[in-house]
């Protein structure tokens, strides 16, 4: 429609009717009047554009992560019952807009079809899992999409418990992160001698030496625990 409003007001010029920068004038006046039928600005622009047929399926899985490469491995299984929040920007505040939980293999999917900053949130059950991956993570959708398909994947490792040894990935890494709530991490009774002189550091064996144990619930498992790795339960004992 502009076009042709240029084309009548370049016609008309020619004809003397209008002078220059009436003609200016005119085609820009015109043009403003005309554009909130189209909802080209303000809040039309984002009613017409979320009404579009658009839409981008968001989708991923949750899977125990049992080497910490935060990447799904073959031999890696999905963890079913996974609470996943998906949240939008909307200035200023952040708003919840949908909630679903994982299937029995640990899939998950939401279609959006707005544009805009969103962000996908993991809950982790409680005392269960801890994370190797961002329990928040953000993706920005703009139509149209090329790819239709955004996936976003979360890694959990499950927590060990008692007699359980912590996977040992990197130097440095704080292995305790990986022991169940009432369990701490203390090198492997294995590791001692009658002297209670820690033998992988005496003669750098290799190996990881630690292990997740319920030192300090007042029993001394014999198993796995003595005077030397927890001196709390069994110092009397032995």
């Amino acid at each position: 429609m502009v076009f042709y409003l240029i084309c009548f007001t370049g016609h008309a010029m020619k004809k003397n009717r209008l002078n220059y920068f009436e003609g200016i004038l005119f085609v820009v006046l015109f043009s403003l009047s005309a554009v909130p039928l189209y909802g080209f600005t303000g809040e039309d622009a984002g009613y017409q554009r979320d009404n579009m047929t658009e839409r981008v399926t968001v989708s991923g899985i949750c899977f125990h992560d049992v080497n910490r490469t935060r990447i799904m491995e073959t031999e890696e299984e999905g963890i079913p019952n996974v609470r996943i929040l998906l949240k939008r920007f909307a200035t200023p505040e952040l708003f919840s807009i949908s909630c679903t939980k994982t299937d029995a293999d640990g899939l998950y999917e939401f279609t959006i079809t707005r544009e805009g900053l969103y962000l996908l949130e993991e809950q982790d059950p409680q005392d269960v899992f801890t994370s190797t991956t961002p329990n928040a993570q953000y993706f920005y959708v703009v139509f149209p999409h090329s790819g239709k398909k955004t996936y976003v994947d979360f890694g959990d490792l499950k927590f060990k418990g008692h007699g359980e040894v912590p996977l040992y990935t990197y130097p440095g890494d704080d292995m305790s992160l990986q022991c169940a709530e009432g369990t701490v991490e203390r090198v492997q009774k294995k590791y001692y001698d009658e002297d209670c002189t820690n033998l992988a550091i005496e003669y750098g064996l290799g190996g990881y030496p630690g292990i997740c144990i319920a030192c300090g619930d007042g029993t001394c498992d014999s198993e796995y625990e003595s005077v030397c790795n927890c001196p709390e339960d069994c110092a009397e004992d032995e």
